[in-house]
């Protein structure tokens, strides 16, 4: 079951499989839960939950920003 609203520029998106899968996604972060998978952290801790930040996409950086001062 997925269940998406959008207020005021808001997106705010639920989907859930049952009692094992529940993913709830904001405009800036990201929670998922899930009983058969184990997510690894950046501290090498393991967790069945998961919350993340998003962040916004940077397009890349040109050559005359990377080296401003080049001759």
């Amino acid at each position: 079951m997925r269940i998406s609203v959008t207020l005021f520029d808001r997106s705010f998106t639920v989907e859930a499989s049952g009692l094992s899968y529940l993913s709830i996604e904001t405009g800036s972060r990201e929670f998922t839960y899930d009983r058969h998978q184990w997510f690894e952290l950046p501290s090498g801790e393991f967790r069945h939950w998961l919350l993340e930040t998003k962040r916004r996409y940077q397009p890349p950086l040109k050559l005359d920003d990377q080296l401003p001062f080049a001759v």
